[in-house]
């Protein structure tokens, strides 16, 4: 059996998927669209998350109101599965499984049944994100020693090569219009930086030249987050979707890392080991009003927002394994979702 996934690659994408941007490597949902919108019920909305609860790492969903046992998504004895995703319709979850050997893609319908794999050829899938109609999905192939970026047809399953070069790219996400693909360039100085790229055309845009990965398109389209190391310690950035303001949102002096975007576009919640260990804050997209929503000695990580706004879940090792929490956006009302002795990760709505 393989190894559950390290806590400190989590935020590698899920990239975010649904609803507003198709994100995640990593992430996750709601059960029907009528719990997607804004306006949802908090306590009809769900969320995702892997476990091994059952021995083995497979996919579960939870009510957010905590009102039911979680279910389990997926049941494969001794394989692993990962970072799974709605689609923008909460009709699909798409998901990586390492059944045939190294890391695939694929996509089952919301309530698990369904499975089938959605790409043909060969490779390692290290990243995915589903497009804003659901009909598509970009993910990172590695295959014959390179990582390039593919787009692929959900259901005619006709892939598309968006990148063929010798270097190595991150897949962040799509814009919301769908018109654009972010993603990062890294190990290459000469090529480094955030980059996006139209799938269904020949543009390809350099955005930064530095050190700066895992990027994000806010819900409105108009700005792009990332992580960076270019003042040495990981900090986040947001700047705008044409490449041209710029501004430091997190301003720590430690690691501050694991951000999502507030559905409304204005803030980004995001983990810092500023204050001694791995604590949650929220702040302006200009780094104003910065709020530090957790505080205990335990490691919290992969916050992510409700698609209404009202809520964060995240993860938290507060009882020496790792289990699933939801708070209030501005940190209050604090309530454990999940209660077991083996780790919840990778949550999103």
């Amino acid at each position: 059996m393989k190894d559950f996934i390290d806590v400190s690659s989590i935020g590698s994408p899920p990239l975010r998927l649904g609803r507003g941007i198709a994100l995640v490597l990593g992430g996750v949902a709601l059960v029907a669209v009528a719990a997607c919108g804004g306006g949802a019920s908090s306590k009809d909305l769900k969320i995702t998350y892997v476990s091994l609860e059952d021995g083995n790492q497979e996919i579960y969903s939870i009510l957010a109101s905590g009102e039911e046992n979680s279910r389990r998504l997926t049941s494969t004895r001794e394989f692993s599965e990962s970072r799974p995703a709605y689609s923008p319709d909460a009709s699909s979850i798409a998901f990586l499984s390492d059944r045939n050997g190294s890391d695939d893609l694929y996509v089952m319908d919301a309530d698990g049944n369904g499975e089938q794999r959605t790409v043909e050829t060969e490779g390692k899938r290290s990243g995915f994100a589903w497009s804003p109609t659901g009909k598509r999905i970009a993910y990172v192939s590695e295959a014959d020693g390179l990582t390039e970026i593919f787009v692929v047809d959900v259901e005619e399953k006709d892939e598309r090569r968006l990148t063929k070069n010798t270097i190595v790219e991150q897949l962040g996400g799509w814009s919301p219009d769908g018109i654009w693909i972010v993603y990062a360039v890294t190990g290459d100085e000469a090529a480094q930086g955030i980059y996006k790229k139209n799938p269904d055309g020949v543009d390809e845009i350099q955005l930064t030249e530095d050190p700066d990965f895992k990027p994000q398109f806010s819900p409105d389209g108009k700005k792009i987050a990332f992580e960076t190391t270019r003042d040495g310690a990981t900090e986040i950035y947001v700047i705008d979707a044409d490449g041209e303001e710029e501004s430091n949102v997190s301003k720590g002096s430690e690691e501050d890392f694991d951000f999502d975007w507030s559905p409304d576009s204005k803030k980004l919640v995001f983990v810092s080991d500023r204050d001694g260990n791995e604590e949650i804050y929220v702040a302006l997209v200009n780094g104003k009003d910065e709020i530090r929503l957790t505080n205990n000695r335990a490691v919290d990580s992969h916050p992510r927002w409700s698609p209404n706004g009202k809520q964060i879940v995240f993860a938290s090792n507060a009882d020496g394994d790792f289990d699933l929490f939801v708070m209030n956006s501005d940190g209050t009302n604090q309530r454990r979702l999940t209660t077991t002795d083996f780790d919840a990760l990778q949550p999103d709505w």
